[in-house]
């Protein structure tokens, strides 16, 4: 088993983001975790951005969530408003084809 290192709370703090992401090798993660374990100032930093971190999933799943309808509707269903559709669309579809009306 390789030898730990003992890292300061300033290399600890700057790690963390990427430790947080999981994004740190296996050595770099158990220094940290070993830091982490025996400072109390550190490993309420790393609570909170585990917090930070969820709440932003949350977030982005809720945008992701919102957007679907809106790009479904912009995929198909909007030229189809109205008995002939819009004159609008019609235009776009002639000025992306190069013809005219």
């Amino acid at each position: 088993m390789k030898n730990i290192p003992e890292l300061s709370c300033a290399i600890v703090e700057d790690l963390l983001p990427t430790y947080v992401e999981r994004l740190t090798s296996e050595e770099t993660n158990m220094a940290v975790e070993a830091h982490l374990a025996s400072c109390p100032a550190c490993a309420a930093k790393r609570t909170a951005m585990g917090a930070k971190e969820t709440e932003a999933a949350g977030q982005n799943a809720e945008e992701t969530a919102a957007q679907e309808p809106a790009e479904s509707m912009a995929g198909g269903g909007l030229h189809h408003a109205g008995a002939g559709g819009s004159d609008s669309y019609k235009n776009l579809h002639h000025w992306r084809a190069g013809t005219s009306q």
